[in-house]
């Protein structure tokens, strides 16, 4: 067993009490980790650079014969997410025919924003990917999709703007300007009743026999890990660097938003999120 397990990460704080405590908690040795956006990671998978990884449900749905994921896990949410949200200088009901700036970190993202503008507003927007940050790509367009610690920075250094009570956004002040923001995992199950898995330990079919035992010890792990983790995140979030930008109490928040599992209403959740997906052409 001397060829290591290879395993892709998401460097985003939503993974990191799982993957500090596989470190903590677990005998690493036979496997390799590698950090990575969600992007990235998707074409290390397709590519065989990678064994395993988090890798974006959009990738699984779109390559269904190639991969298998670990059953009962994931990152989704059954409600606001937080981390995953359009920033938008105008009602989103104003965004038909606009040009929305996507970040080029996600593929899941910009997927569940199409089915969003698409099946629950009727909009038809043109989403164009940037490696822009928010405050430059936001300049000169009137929506940005921002996703994973980027969004929660910039929520971090927003004001809330009290305006009567909305279930599909809310206004925020982020330095003199105004902008709405929509929570995507909240308007996902608004209109749904379901969760959204964003992201699923996704594995090559081609790699599971040479690498049969490695798997199964990995998928104990991993178990081991996500019960750490939910029973320490008070522990564990003094050792994340995020934690210095938008504070300890607001990380455990975050984490605790987060599903980590992956039940029934979940799966139910993945496979409407494919067929919206198939419908409106982007599966």
């Amino acid at each position: 067993m001397s060829e290591k397990l290879r395993i892709g990460v998401i460097n985003y704080a939503n993974v990191f009490p799982i993957y500090y405590s596989l470190k903590k908690q677990c005998d690493l040795s036979g496997y390799e980790f590698i950090e990575a956006y969600p992007s990235s990671l998707n074409k290390m998978l397709k590519d065989g650079i990678i064994d395993l990884g988090i890798c974006s449900s959009i990738e699984y749905l779109r390559h269904k014969d190639e991969y298998a994921f670990i059953e009962g896990h994931s990152i989704g949410s059954d409600g606001p997410i937080r981390s995953i949200a359009l920033i938008s200088r105008v009602n989103i009901k104003m965004l038909d025919s606009q040009e929305i700036f996507v970040t080029h970190q996600s593929e899941t993202s910009p997927v569940l924003l199409g089915i969003i503008l698409r099946k629950f507003y009727g909009i038809s927007a043109k989403l164009v990917v940037t490696d822009a940050p928010f405050y430059d790509a936001i300049r000169n367009h009137s929506a940005y999709l921002s996703i994973g610690d980027d969004a929660l920075k910039t929520l971090n250094s927003a004001s809330l703007i009290p305006v009567s009570k909305s279930q599909e956004f809310e206004l925020i002040s982020v330095g003199n300007d105004a902008f709405y923001f929509y929570d995507l995992g909240s308007i996902w199950n608004l209109y749904t009743g379901l969760p959204f898995v964003f992201a699923l330990w996704t594995l090559r079919r081609k790699s599971i026999e040479s690498k049969r035992e490695l798997f199964e010890r990995f998928k104990n792990d991993l178990l081991v890990a996500r019960q750490y983790a939910l029973s320490h995140l008070e522990d564990i979030v003094v050792e994340s660097p995020l934690s210095k930008i938008i504070g300890t109490e607001g990380l455990v928040s975050y984490w605790r938003l987060i599903s980590y599992c992956l039940d029934e209403r979940h799966l139910m959740g993945l496979e409407l999120f494919g067929k919206y997906a198939s419908e409106i052409g982007l599966l």
